[in-house]
């Protein structure tokens, strides 16, 4: 497993899951032109690696104090390989929140994305609640959160 900075080749050859592509459209553009400016929105992004092809790239964004948003998205080499990157990222999380100082770290998903929140709630995310009429689409979003005492 190779972890690398995100940068906008990766962006422009990632290819999500077929359950992604819609929010993966609407994030792409956003994502490479983020880069360009080598925004510190991005500072903290990674693409994972296994034998040559991304198989999830994700990072967090910086909200206020010590609370920050995660996001991901994972290929089909992803998902032929889940135990490697999964264990990989898990063990990366408290790494990463010591790291930046992170007190709680939180995840959105789509409601109706079960295969999301059950990674999610693997990597130790707990569910909070649910985001009414959250997403693009009018859909409703689960928001589970990780905080540095769940670490313990």
């Amino acid at each position: 497993m190779i972890i690398k900075d995100l940068s906008v080749e990766h962006v422009e050859n990632f290819v999500p899951q077929e359950w992604q592509e819609n929010t993966w459209n609407m994030c792409q553009e956003g994502m490479k032109n983020l880069l360009k400016l080598d925004s510190p929105v991005m500072e903290h992004s990674r693409v994972y690696e296994l034998e040559g092809h991304p198989i999830v790239i994700m990072g967090a964004i910086y909200k206020w104090g010590n609370y920050w948003t995660s996001w991901a998205f994972v290929s089909d080499h992803g998902v032929k390989a889940p135990f490697c990157f999964v264990r990989e990222v898990k063990a990366a999380i408290p790494q990463y929140m010591d790291e930046l100082g992170i007190e709680r770290l939180e995840a959105t998903t789509n409601r109706s994305n079960k295969k999301a929140r059950r990674f999610a709630e693997f990597l130790g995310f707990k569910h909070e609640g649910v985001l009414a009429k959250y997403g693009l689409d009018g859909e409703d979003y689960d928001v589970l959160s990780i905080t540095r005492e769940d670490l313990k």
